[in-house]
């Protein structure tokens, strides 16, 4: 068996090698047109050894420079070079996020040199004791005259003016270009480097492009003329065609498969390790490369196509420059990233933006997806991952209908309110339904998603799922974790550990509270802030023993100015504080990622970690902090709005971030905590961690989604016929005559209960919606509607006050209103309720021994509710029901003609056959032979008032023995819906139009002929053919 694991990023990506870049110059295009230069890389994905080797020589390197510098700040960004290093943490989205350090910004940003090095009471590394023997004999570094490149983008970057005029096409003149029928004018020509000088640039400013990929100051990098169309993501750039030449450097040039340090961090861990520890199952990654790909030959996008599959067991997908960058810049990071995260776009131009970037989105989801069609095999699973590929799911399933596909959702999902907003949300929701399984990080994404399909697509659920187009798509939470061994690991090799033996010396003396966020508005940065400002407000004795250390990167896209001024502004106001800024800064910013080993160290010497996003998806920081917390078990304050406060729900100190009053009250509560708290707390969480690692994720997540595939499958071997919306507007429309009547009997008492979904009940209809189609429906004066339920009389009139051409059938039979009436009968003798006491004193009794459970007795039903038993063992509760049913059928079904049973956690016991009895009467009204009585209007429990004009006689209603040419009676699975079944199947007339409908999940041992998925689809049905006749 084959994994096929879609994710939008390979976990590789190709960097050519360039020897000599002047042979690649011609007149026509100079090599930065299409070239730009790249760190250098590593050797190989899977050498971690070496890699660690590197590392540990990169910090001896920059230990032995930092040894002859009285301070981190005289040290040349030549030798600062190969402190650049990925960290496995990772943003809401899995991307980690790779930055160089920048020193622009406000005071407050210290380097990572200057923080672990420049210790005011260490002037010179050589008085660091445990650093001079490794700083010995460290082998020299010789730098590679080689340079490594990747592709451009054809997006281009720089803001350029495009004239009105059309001109003829003419050579070019200084920095002037002139294409097709635009006239573009370059400024930024004349000024870009040449080839002479890419090597420089590579060692001095190494790939601008990780910083910010794509700089949303430079949005609109081709301005057209006013009366022309901008292509979504900008022109290509206009000398492109010439570039694509036989001798282009990406023909020739040597090249070599590396790891992607970017990308979703978390699920490459956790699919390496599921691949290590079950050599029988094969997974083989599907995506596109992370680099620009236009300006590569097709000759060398095929070998590196072939070198993946043959060698790293990835499937390429390859999409032109402007398809990728509308996909991933414009539509899933400028409109779906916020909507997922409480950001509803206010531009009043983001509907046309959103409408214009939808078709590239479309373009490299349908790309990723004919990928995967072309490498399945039966028997493979499809695991689609994250809200890059959300159509992806769809697109397979109509090219594979058998297909098991499973869609893990790495970020939050929001409310059905937020969702809404988006002008594409139906396609994105089909696209998803197109799983087996579809799995989200918490319950609450889960119930969020419930939701959103039955509001938006009117899509039926259960406990089973969400049924959609014949289909049952499963739905659960299964929060993805971390790897804590190897996290344990590296928290013990050397270079960590001496790394954790600077940060004590250097802050020996202080609280250390450490945060990693990003600045833009979702991190909760701000609040942070504000909130460490009022613990210092409140408890000025700290301002000298306490560091709060930010380590923050730039958000790449959504660049905020003012949001970064007033950052700082507030770190400012906080450091102000400090009597000597110069030696105590209460906050200190670490602007770049820092080596993860150094990470770790932080972590591991933390007094507190602080994580204050107002939204995230799951947020694996606190994990990898509970686990680095080992020895000290600091606290940890947590956000409750990010997915890991749902799954670590006891142990950390969970907070709101808008209450800054609460989040400064914990921290001083963390600071002040007694070792035994932090120890219990600490055990509560890590029991957590390992219970949710990555391994058992990846298992959990395949499980699911192989059994999702099987019950589907089950489910079409039904032997029910699945009803269409053509076979019923046929029979609908097929009344024998004019004056034939339509008789509709719809169980709309358990089929509307709420849906116990984990976490909390949701209601599965829009009762408006039944309401707007159960008016026009009994509306027509040819149908004649009744809706049966187990609710008393008292709630059906209250749920259907405003329609009078109703018809009601209350208690399962026991009592029936008539259309166009507001008279109720019975057709139960009040002699034989005399059963009753009997059977609530054998409830009564059963309540002693089931805490939470109630008896509610009705006018001819008593029912035994242990829905709200929370605190009861399961088995416990179920054998005392169980019990209880078969008391009541065993005792009393032969003295009394009782009959008990369960529906959604409620017992119910009354007479059997109520229901036959009341539909005998609604087919023979004028020569019903069975007992009847009319209940006076004073006896109800909440009387509603019906128009007088209303009231008639049961006589005067029409008879349908003779008149009958149509019947749909719709219900579930329940014995009273058994028996509506049988009724009407065993008619001693014939009617040709008849359907008799099993709605829901189980289609098993029915008397009805058809069946359909649930109650919304249903209705449906019935609104499209009302919708018609009128």
């Amino acid at each position: 068996m084959t994994i096929l694991v879609a994710s939008l990023f390979l976990p590789y990506t190709v960097h050519f090698e360039v020897q000599d870049k002047d042979k690649y110059v011609n007149n026509e295009t100079e090599f930065d047109d299409i070239a730009e230069p790249i760190r250098q890389p590593k050797t190989s994905a899977s050498s971690k050894d070496k890699q660690l080797k590197d590392a540990t020589n990169t910090t001896i390197s920059l230990i032995k420079a930092l040894a002859k510098n009285s301070s981190a700040s005289n040290l040349s960004q030549t030798d600062l070079i190969d402190n650049r290093i990925q960290v496995i943490s990772e943003d809401d989205d899995g991307e980690t996020s790779v930055s160089t350090s920048n020193t622009d910004g406000a005071n407050q940003n210290v380097s990572v040199q200057e923080f672990f090095f420049n210790n005011p009471k260490q002037p010179t590394l050589d008085e660091i004791s445990h650093l001079k023997e490794i700083s010995k004999n460290t082998p020299s570094v010789n730098v590679s005259t080689s340079t490594f490149i990747q592709p451009k983008s054809r997006v281009s970057t720089t803001k350029i003016t495009v004239s009105s005029s059309v001109s003829e096409k003419q050579a070019t003149k200084g920095p002037e270009l002139l294409h097709s029928s635009l006239k573009v004018n370059r400024p930024g020509l004349s000024s870009r480097r040449s080839s002479s000088q890419v090597a420089k640039h590579a060692l001095e400013k190494p790939l601008e492009r990780e910083k910010d990929e794509y700089p949303p100051e430079h949005e609109n990098a081709f301005l057209p003329d006013e009366d022309k169309v901008t292509p979504f993501g900008g022109f290509s750039k206009p000398d492109y065609h010439d570039l694509f030449i036989k001798d282009n450097v990406f023909a020739t040039a040597p090249w070599r498969v590396v790891e992607f340090d970017k990308g979703n961090g978390s699920l490459k861990n956790a699919i390496r390790i599921a691949a290590a520890s079950d050599p029988e199952t094969k997974f083989r990654w599907v995506g596109v490369l992370p680099i620009p790909s236009d300006v590569v030959p097709q000759t060398t996008k095929n070998n590196i196509a072939k070198e993946l599959s043959e060698k790293y067991d990835s499937s390429v997908a390859f999409v032109d420059d402007v398809t990728f960058h509308g996909h991933y810049t414009s539509f899933s990071k400028e409109i779906l990233w916020p909507i997922f995260h409480y950001q509803i776009p206010d531009n009043p131009k983001s509907n046309a933006f959103e409408n214009h970037s939808w078709k590239h989105y479309e373009k490299l989801n349908q790309a990723v997806a004919d990928q995967i069609v072309s490498q399945y095999k039966e028997g493979d699973i499809v695991w689609v991952h994250d809200y890059h590929l959300m159509l992806v799911p769809k697109m397979i399933r109509e090219k594979i209908p058998n297909a098991k596909i499973g869609f893990f959702l790495h970020v939050s999902f929001p409310s059905s309110e937020v969702f809404r907003c988006l002008a594409q949300r139906n396609n994105i929701l089909e696209g998803l339904l197109g799983a087996d399984c579809i799995t989200f990080q918490t319950e609450e994404y889960v119930r969020h998603f419930y939701q959103t399909c039955n509001r938006l697509l009117l899509a039926d659920f259960d406990e089973y799922g969400i049924r959609y187009k014949d289909r049952v798509i499963s739905v659960n939470g299964n929060p993805i974790g971390v790897d804590a061994e190897l996290l344990n690991k590296r928290l013990h090799n050397n270079l960590c550990l001496n790394w954790r033996k600077l940060v004590r010396e250097r802050w020996a003396d202080k609280k250390l509270i450490v945060s990693r966020d990003k600045i833009d508005r979702i991190r909760g940065i701000k609040e942070k802030l504000l909130a460490y400002e009022r613990f210092l407000n409140d408890n000025p004795e700290r301002v000298s023993d306490t560091i709060l250390i930010l380590i923050y990167t730039k958000a790449k896209l959504d660049k905020d100015d003012d949001f970064e001024t007033s950052i700082f502004n507030i770190a400012e106001r906080i450091n102000a504080k400090s009597s000597n800024i110069s030696t105590d800064q209460p906050v200190i910013f670490l602007h770049q990622d820092i080596e993860f080993e150094q990470y770790l160290a932080l972590l591991a010497e933390a007094d507190l970690f602080i994580i204050s996003t107002l939204r995230e998806g799951m947020n694996l920081t606190s994990q990898e902090f509970v686990v680095a917390a080992q020895e000290t078990h600091s606290p940890l304050i947590m956000s409750e709005f990010v997915g890991s406060a749902q799954v670590m729900t006891e142990g950390p100190l969970l907070t709101n971030p808008y209450d800054v009053k609460q989040v400064a009250e914990n921290i001083k509560l963390g600071l002040e905590m007694s070792p035994e708290e932090k120890l219990q707390r600490w055990k509560k969480m890590y029991a957590t961690i390992l219970k949710h690692d990555s391994q058992s994720w990846v298992k959990n997540c395949i499980h699911d989604i192989e059994t999702a595939f099987a019950s589907n499958r089950k489910d079409c071997s039904s032997e029910l016929t699945q009803l269409s919306q053509a076979l019923f507007k046929e029979k609908y429309h097929s009344l024998p005559n004019p004056e034939s009547k339509r008789l509709f009997i719809i169980n709309l008492g358990n089929l509307v209960s709420k849906v116990n979904i984990p976490g909390s009940l949701i209601n599965p209809v829009q009762h408006e919606y039944i309401i707007s189609t159960l008016f026009n429906l009994a509306n027509d004066p040819n149908n004649i509607v009744y809706v049966f339920s187990f609710l008393k009389r008292s709630d059906l009139l209250r749920r259907y006050r405003r329609i009078g051409e109703l018809g009601l059938i209350a208690e399962n039979g026991g009592y029936i209103k008539l259309p166009n009436s507001n008279e109720w009968f019975t057709v139960i003798d009040e002699n034989e309720l005399t059963w009753m006491p009997t059977v609530i004193e054998v409830m009564n009794a059963l309540c002693e021994r089931l805490p939470g459970s109630f008896v509610e007795v009705e006018e001819c039903t008593v029912r035994f509710h242990t829905e709200n038993c929370s605190d009861v063992d399961r088995d416990h509760k179920l054998k005392l029901v169980g019990e209880l049913i078969t008391h009541v059928n065993e005792l009393y079904s032969k003295e009394f003609n009782l009959h008990a049973n369960l529906i959604n956690g409620i017992v119910i016991v009354q007479e059997a056959n109520l229901i036959v009895r009341a539909l005998s009467f609604v087919m023979n009204q004028n020569s019903f032979d069975g007992h009847l009585r009319k209940i006076p209007s004073s006896s109800l429990t909440s009387p509603v008032s019906q128009p007088s004009d209303l009231t008639m006689s049961f006589k005067d209603q029409p008879q349908l023995k003779h008149n009958l040419g149509f019947v749909m009676a719709a219900g579930g699975n329940t014995p009273v819906d058994e028996e509506v079944f049988n009724y009407f199947n065993s008619l001693e007339f014939d009617i040709e139009n008849k359907f008799t409908i099993r709605v829901g999940q189980d289609h098993s041992n029915s008397k009805a002929e058809e069946k359909l998925s649930g109650v919304n689809e249903l209705f449906r049905i019935l609104s499209t053919v009302i919708a018609n006749d009128k």
